[in-house]
């Protein structure tokens, strides 16, 4: 792997990052979780920058959650548009997945 690859491993550790902070939010805030998920995750480097983007959709399981949503990829204008489109909906996705499993732990504590 050169030094411009991006692993797994760094983007679940991003996932848990954003799920913590998202919880954090809702926990201590009183934020709505959709719009803390939806404002955490379209704020972040994995999917704001199309390299990035490209790796989210390497290493998430959700690369097709596009799709799922409902919008799909109408009105994307670019292979650029379509890569950081669909990372934005996976990304989203894997931190929902990780955000229930972090809510889920606090409730057993």
């Amino acid at each position: 792997m050169n030094d411009n690859e991006y692993s797994e491993v760094e983007y679940r550790r991003h996932v848990t990052e954003l799920a913590e902070e998202v919880a954090r939010q809702v926990r201590e805030d009183g934020r709505d979780e959709s719009d803390a998920l939806h404002e955490v995750t379209a704020d972040s480097a994995w999917v704001i920058y199309t390299y990035r983007a490209r790796h989210v959709l390497l290493h998430s399981p959700n690369e097709d959650a596009v799709f799922d949503s409902g919008f799909g990829l109408g009105g994307a204008s670019s292979l650029l548009d379509i890569y950081t489109r669909a990372a934005r909906f996976a990304l989203s996705a894997d931190v929902a997945e990780e955000l229930a499993e972090v809510l889920d732990d606090a409730e057993r504590v």
